[in-house]
């Protein structure tokens, strides 16, 4: 028995919508679709973040970069060196994590930048 694949069965479902009529008149019919902030990601990212996107969290990148952000000011305005030297060290993983999330999706510049540094 030979298995469909799941393009022809999508494929077969959209012609039978076709077929009753379910896909007439709906909303924005015949308008381009509204281009999106993604276009420029890899297919499985782009997937990835759309999933997120639908599900209401951020992606791992942009709440990292939050995170990041936050202990950096944090630094800024402590005056304890050991406290100081705590929060740093709470820094560097997630730094690390960004530049590897970064790298590991071909966005060499961002790796590299200031988001991902650790000092």
């Amino acid at each position: 028995m030979k298995h469909k694949s799941f393009s022809s069965i999508a494929e077969a479902r959209i012609k039978e919508a076709q077929r009753r009529g379910a896909l007439d008149n709906l909303p924005g019919q015949g308008k381009p679709l509204r281009d999106d902030d993604l276009a420029g990601l890899p297919y499985e990212d782009r997937i990835a973040a759309l999933i997120h996107r639908s599900s209401g969290g951020a992606p791992e990148e942009v709440e990292l970069i939050r995170k990041t952000a936050a202990l950096r000011e944090q630094i800024a305005q402590c005056t304890d060196p050991s406290e100081r030297e705590r929060l740093s060290a709470e820094l560097r993983p997630m730094c690390l994590r960004l530049a590897a999330l970064f790298e590991s999706t071909g966005r060499y510049l961002l790796a590299n930048s200031d988001l991902t540094r650790t000092d």
